[in-house]
């Protein structure tokens, strides 16, 4: 039997790897031949199906019973956190059997131009610790192209690189899609300067006026992880642009109001200069929307064509693209897509255990051949 420990630095509502913690750890307890899960991490104000530890060092994490008695850690990195530090010796400690085999489930970072000046230094710090990879032999796991990209950038060699996806699924039966006379955009994610929803606001500004009239637009992100100031100056954008009656501010919905929120929209719009994964475009193909992106990150590996992807930061583009794709609509279905449909089952729970089972399994028979 396996006892396996994930490590994070949070364990959140309405954050992606907060979500990805807690989906991977229900699914290893749904897995025959998994004992036990623990989760480690440094702050959790989030629901999780199993035991939950909050530890306040590496240090700590390495004298933990529960983590000493695990088989595999699994390390969670998006950002820096002090409990990753232990994977400078972890591997070490593996292989006297005095520790679990690591794994790290890699998630990307936000590039340190895209971020504010008072998150430098932050970034700094982890693109320092992330660098840990490239100096050691431990697997890793991702589930984007362009994540395999950036970790081949790292000099983390191609063979320790393995796809462990976590699932998005539809949490009810699909709705038949809506009337699409009115259009309703949503656009998902925190709201911050590197998710350019800025863009997104100036290129309805630029719309024809008998298309604008027929939109909505709705701008959902978690406040905790969003830019007082920057969403400050988007409410104040709206109103400058005359968009008070087509632009709404909805917060963070929880997961049946997200769902919700999706399966009233016909378009999902994400206008990010630097995406790992993004979950909302996924979310929303599952829901039956359209989809708009940018030129960056996974962006053009996720968004599935015909659905445009623009550059990043030009709202112009977007704008056109906003039109081609609301007349679209007028005449095209948005189901039976067998490129949206491939993707969806990629990312499926079916997928995600299947993958997740091979990669303990994996890891289990690297650590029997120490």
């Amino acid at each position: 039997m396996t006892r396996v420990a994930i490590v994070a630095g949070i364990c959140v509502p309405g954050d992606a790897i907060s979500a990805a913690v807690a989906t991977q750890a229900a699914l290893l307890n749904e897995l025959p031949g998994i004992e036990s899960v623990d989760v480690f991490v440094q702050f959790c104000s989030r629901p999780v199906d199993c035991m939950v530890h909050n530890v306040g060092s590496s240090w700590e994490l390495l004298c933990h019973p529960r983590f000493q008695a695990a088989d595999v850690a699994i390390m969670h990195w998006g950002v820096h956190f002090d409990l990753f530090d232990s994977l400078a010796i972890l591997p070490q400690l593996s292989a006297a059997g005095d520790g679990p085999v690591p794994v790290v489930h890699f998630h990307n970072s936000t590039p340190r131009d895209l971020v504010d000046p008072s998150s430098h230094d932050v970034i700094e710090r982890s693109v320092r610790q992330i660098q840990l990879l490239a100096s050691s032999a431990v697997a890793v796991w991702t589930y984007s192209p362009f994540n395999v990209e950036t970790l081949l950038a790292l000099d983390v060699a191609a063979a320790r690189i393995g796809f462990v996806p976590f699932p998005v699924d539809a949490p009810r039966p699909i709705r038949p899609h809506r009337r699409k006379k009115h259009l309703d955009l949503v656009a998902v994610g925190r709201i911050v300067p590197a998710k350019g929803q800025h863009v997104l606001v100036e290129a309805l500004s630029m719309l024809p006026a008998k298309l604008l009239r027929r939109i909505t637009l709705r701008i959902a992100g978690n406040a905790s992880l969003s830019s007082d100031q920057y969403l400050a100056g988007l409410i104040d954008q709206v109103a400058a642009r005359g968009l008070s009656n087509h632009v709404q501010f909805i917060g963070q919905p929880d997961d049946e109001a997200l769902w919700s929120l999706y399966e009233r929209s016909h378009i999902l719009v994400s206008t990010s200069s630097h995406e790992g994964f993004c979950v909302p475009v996924l979310e929303a193909y599952i829901a039956g929307c359209k989809v708009i992106g940018t030129h960056a990150g996974n962006l053009p590996y996720i968004v599935q064509p015909p659905d445009p992807v623009v550059p990043p930061n030009d709202p112009a583009a977007l704008a056109l693209a906003i039109e081609v794709v609301a007349n679209e609509l007028q005449s095209a279905s948005t189901h039976d897509r067998p490129l949206v449909a491939a993707l969806i089952e990629r990312y499926s729970t079916a997928s995600a255990r299947t993958h997740l089972a091979a990669g303990i399994d994996e890891l289990l028979a690297s650590r029997a051949l120490l």
